[in-house]
């Protein structure tokens, strides 16, 4: 339980590892966002990344108050 709560075990990441469909779409997904951002100005792939992060920071905080 300690080894969860630290984060050395991630039962998410392993979920989304083992997961066949979920590895299925990722090609697909960065297959086009590299389209996609292949496109954009500097300062859209600048917007692109603060969305990530804002994200990725609202999946975590997400999983943290669900553990």
């Amino acid at each position: 339980m300690e080894d969860l709560w630290c984060g050395n075990v991630n039962p998410y990441k392993t979920f989304l590892i083992q997961n066949r469909q979920f590895k299925h779409l990722l090609s697909p997904m960065g297959k086009n966002r590299d389209k996609l951002t292949a496109t954009f100005t500097d300062q859209q792939k600048e917007l692109l990344e603060k969305y990530d992060g804002t994200i990725n920071e609202m999946y975590s905080l997400a999983e943290q108050s669900v553990f």
